[in-house]
């Protein structure tokens, strides 16, 4: 999320690093630190756990958010036509959809964060050919490239082994296996699709251009105002990140 609302935030080079700082935070206290009490109140043993999986129980019910102006209509409009599969749960097959979203999902969301890696990996060498110091940057991830290299074999491994289950004796079919592995060959035709009809091809790190806006980042860099917190809670919340 951060590195796609890079390219539209106010002061990046102050807002990027202390949002980043402050999804680390959120996530271990409000995601975490739930599941963790959650876990205090709630045997890992209780059948009523995998009854509620087994039974296809739904989940907690979202409420849309919608603003008067500045909507985009095509999102809403696609998002919301998907809200119809709720009532596929009239039907006993519910199970069965579940598995095929949840695994589209999964395996696309992989894809995504394998790809981010890769686009980090190449701005990584870029800097590293071009003689730039991460130091100079105002931002920098510990144990870079060791981590996104982890990261993208992960990924890419659990990707790969999400349905291996379908290749045991006997078990072998379009519904154990299309539904795991469908989203890699519709990702490979969409990039190579666009390559081929666009005609571009892969930058060279010698040809990279890393230089592009920063001159317009300099001379916006002191009209943006500092934000000071405004009492102690906020004080402490500015110093944790």
């Amino acid at each position: 999320m951060v590195v796609v609302a890079s390219g539209e935030t106010e002061n990046p080079r102050r807002n990027i690093p202390k949002a980043i700082r402050r999804v680390f935070w959120r996530i271990a206290i409000f995601y975490v630190l739930a599941i963790f009490l959650v876990g205090l109140c709630v045997s890992s043993e209780d059948p009523n756990l995998l009854d509620a999986i087994g039974s296809s129980a739904p989940g907690a019910a979202q409420s849309p958010f919608f603003e008067r102006f500045g909507v985009p209509y095509a999102c809403v409009g696609a998002t919301t036509a998907l809200s119809c599969l709720v009532y596929l749960n009239v039907s006993n097959r519910a199970a069965e959809v579940f598995f095929w979203i949840s695994n589209l999902s999964a395996v696309s969301t992989l894809i995504v964060w394998a790809s981010v890696c890769v686009t980090y990996l190449r701005f990584y060498h870029g800097l590293r050919h071009h003689g730039v110091d991460r130091d100079t940057l105002p931002y920098k991830a510990p144990l870079q490239p060791f981590l996104a290299y982890f990261a993208m074999c992960f990924c890419l491994v659990v990707a790969l082994f999400n349905g291996f289950d379908a290749f045991f004796p006997g078990r072998f079919s379009a519904k154990t296996f299309v539904p795991p592995y469908i989203d890699i060959p519709i990702f490979l035709s969409l990039f190579l699709g666009y390559k081929f009809v666009k005609g571009t091809r892969f930058v060279k790190v010698a040809e990279m251009d890393i230089w592009s806006g920063k001159a317009e980042i300099d001379r916006l860099e002191p009209t943006w105002p500092v934000v000071t917190p405004r009492n102690w809670v906020e004080r402490i919340w500015f110093w944790i990140a």
